[in-house]
C-alpha cells in the first residue's frame, strides 16, 4: 500500500504536520515512492575473542560499523560522534596496535549504550504492533512496574512539551550528546517528571500531541483490512 502513489499522497495528507506542504496544488511528486524495509542492526567487531586487532590501520565508521533504525534518526549523529572518537585515539597514540584497542574500546563504551537503547526501542515498538493488530493492547497496566512504565512515559512526554529543562534533557539524548537517559539523573528533573506524574495519566494522556491516524484507522482508511 505504502509503494502505490495514490495510497502514498493519501498517507501523507492523512499525517496533519505534512498536509500544509503537499497539499494538491502545493506540490508534485517527481518519482513514484521507494520502500524500505527489513533493516538490520548491525554491530561490526574488529577485535579477536582475545582482545587483539583483525587489522591494523584500518578504521570503519559511522554505518560501517554501527548501524541502527534509521526511524531514530541517529545515524548521522552517531558517525560524527565516532569520527570525534577517532581522531582522539589518533592523537593520543602511534601504535597501530593500541590504536585500534583503544577505539574498540571506546566505541564500545560510547556507542554500546546507544546501540543496546534502539534494540530496546525497536522490541518495544515491534511488541506494540503486533499487540495492536492482534487486538491485544491496553493501556490498562496488570503489574506494577507496567503501571510505572506507562505512567513515568506519559509524565516525561506531557513534562517536556511544557517544561524547558525536560526538553532539553530529552534532546541532549536525542541528538547523541549524553548517553541515553543521562539527563534523568538531574535531580530537578526527576522532580518535575514526578509532579507530572501525580497529576493522573489521564491528564497527562490528553496532552499528548497525535500526528495522524493510528495504526488501524490507517489500515481502515487504505482498505487493506
Amino acid at each position: 500500500a505504502v509503494r502505490n502513489p495514490d495510497r502514498f499522497d493519501t498517507i501523507c495528507r492523512s499525517i496533519t504536520g505534512l498536509e500544509p506542504w503537499i497539499r494538491e496544488g502545493k506540490s508534485a511528486s517527481t518519482t513514484a515512492p521507494f520502500g524500505i524495509a527489513d533493516i538490520q542492526a548491525v554491530w561490526r567487531h574488529f577485535l579477536d575473542e582475545r582482545g587483539h586487532p583483525l587489522i591494523h590501520n584500518f578504521f570503519a565508521l559511522g554505518d560501517a560499523a554501527v548501524r541502527t533504525n534509521p526511524l531514530y534518526g541517529r545515524g548521522c549523529s552517531l558517525g560524527v560522534l565516532h569520527a570525534q572518537i577517532l581522531t582522539e585515539v589518533l592523537a593520543t597514540h602511534s601504535d597501530p596496535e593500541r590504536r585500534a584497542v583503544h577505539f574498540a574500546e571506546r566505541t564500545e563504551a560510547e556507542l554500546r549504550p546507544i546501540f543496546e537503547a534502539s534494540l530496546r526501542e525497536d522490541r518495544s515498538g515491534i511488541r506494540r504492533a503486533a499487540e495492536i493488530l492482534s487486538g491485544r493492547l491496553s493501556n490498562k497496566p496488570n503489574t506494577l512496574k507496567k503501571w510505572f512504565s506507562l505512567s513515568f512515559g506519559e509524565a516525561l512526554r506531557a513534562a517536556s512539551g511544557q517544561e524547558i529543562e525536560v526538553f532539553r534533557g530529552v534532546m541532549r539524548t536525542f541528538h547523541l550528546l549524553e548517553k541515553p537517559g543521562e539527563f534523568l539523573k538531574e535531580s530537578t528533573i526527576r522532580r518535575k517528571v514526578l509532579r507530572y506524574m501525580l497529576r493522573g495519566r489521564r491528564k497527562n494522556a490528553a496532552a499528548r500531541f497525535e500526528a495522524g491516524p493510528d495504526r488501524m484507522s490507517m489500515h481502515s482508511m487504505l482498505g487493506i483490512l
